[in-house]
Parts: structure tokens; C-alpha cells; sequence
């Protein structure tokens, strides 16, 4: 693989990393903080869908 080659893997393996980061914070797992159980989980979220208008 040419050096060009590498270079461009590095930026992407890099992007990938920041992308991962970056949407731990901006999207948190919001239902677990309210929520015990996975049946409560699904249960809200299952009832919002359904009742969406």
C-alpha cells in the first residue's frame, strides 16, 4: 500500500474514533436513566410509536 494509502486509513480509522466520541455526548442513553428494565423500555417506547399523531 503506497503511503497515500495509509495516510487516507489513518484519517478515516481517526474520523471514526472522533464520530464515536462526539455521539456519546450529543445522543446519551436518555431511557436508561429513566427506565429499570428493557420490558419498560420497550413498553414506552412501543406506546409512543403507536400513539404518534
Amino acid at each position: 500500500m503506497t503511503n497515500f494509502g495509509k495516510s487516507l486509513w489513518k484519517l478515516v480509522v481517526l474520523k471514526a474514533i472522533i464520530l464515536v466520541i462526539i455521539a456519546n455526548f450529543l445522543f446519551p442513553n436518555i431511557l436508561e436513566k429513566y427506565f429499570n428494565n428493557d420490558a419498560e423500555r420497550s413498553d414506552f417506547v412501543g406506546n409512543n410509536i403507536l400513539n404518534h399523531k
